[in-house]
């Protein structure tokens, strides 16, 4: 079993978007990885969930390529930002394994809060 985390920075193109499928793929080959769960920051903003719908090519390129050449599943479905969006993922190629997920208010998870979901939203597609 592989865990991986990940944060996407939700300005960056689509040379983000090859380092992330080139890295993984890599990572798929050399380990012979049968499970993985990968979690994370996405900032895939654009995207309606649990659907995985987007008109955004960029967002569409990460939903393919998890879901479609990798063959996971993305388990949020409830906001992870202030503003009611579903930007921290899980994806896993094994959903059967991870149950009772629970999105905590914003000052349960921790005893700081997370900067990076409270500034202005400046993401780009």
């Amino acid at each position: 079993m592989c865990i991986s985390t990940f944060y996407r920075v939700g300005t960056l193109g689509n040379d983000n978007f090859q380092e992330f499928a080139n890295y993984f793929r890599a990572l798929a080959l050399k380990k012979k990885i049968d499970k993985h769960i990968l979690i994370g920051d996405m900032n895939l903003n654009y995207v309606s969930w649990p659907e995985g719908d987007t008109t955004c090519a960029l967002q569409s390129s990460f939903l393919d390529f998890l879901m479609g050449d990798l063959g996971h599943a993305q388990l949020i479905t409830n906001p992870t930002h202030k503003a009611g969006n579903v930007l921290d993922l899980l994806f896993t190629n094994v959903p059967s394994i991870i149950n009772n997920i629970k999105i905590l208010d914003r000052n349960e998870a921790c005893l700081f809060r997370p900067l990076w979901h409270y500034h202005e939203d400046k993401s780009q597609c």
